[in-house]
């Protein structure tokens, strides 16, 4: 598996990039971020489901939903296309912001909510008015919603 991120804060994300799995770590405002991400689907579309694994984390959604046309194209075919083809795209989005890029939500299979403090929010987000987002420990706790209720988790400790 390899990996690569997506982001305004590079520097937060320096101790990775010497992994032998990573792929890089791209600034979200530079024009290498967009070339790796055209390059990505160009490789998802040109390989042939093999071994390899791709994950490719944005680390703020609304980076590249704010974007040219040509990497919006990019970004939605990697969504759906991208898992069948072994390259999966994990995002963060902050909670507000997702408001308007509710239609980017949907071509997410799997949602992963964390401290959302606003009730209204978390209903508006989850459809659900019991979620309970808001009772969550910020940063450490996170719910995923099934069929048959809230899954609960935590971050398990680095200690």
């Amino acid at each position: 598996m390899q990996f690569s991120v997506v982001t305004n804060f590079p520097d937060e994300w320096n101790s990775m990039e010497a992994s032998p799995a990573s792929l890089g770590i791209w600034p979200a405002n530079h024009s290498s971020a967009v070339q790796f991400l055209h390059d990505t689907v160009s490789w998802a579309d040109g390989s042939t489901p093999g071994r390899q694994v791709q994950v490719l984390l944005l680390d703020d959604l609304a980076l590249l939903v704010s974007a040219s046309h040509e990497t919006q194209e990019d970004l939605r075919r990697l969504l759906v296309r991208g898992p069948e083809r072994r390259v999966w795209t994990v995002a963060t989005l902050n909670a507000v912001r997702a408001m308007r890029l509710r239609p980017w939500l949907g071509l997410f299979p799997m949602q992963i909510f964390g401290y959302i403090h606003q009730p209204a929010l978390a209903e508006t987000l989850t459809g659900d008015p019991q979620a309970g987002l808001a009772d969550l420990v910020p940063g450490l706790q996170f719910s995923l919603k099934q069929e048959s209720g809230w899954l609960l988790f935590r971050l398990p400790s680095l200690d």
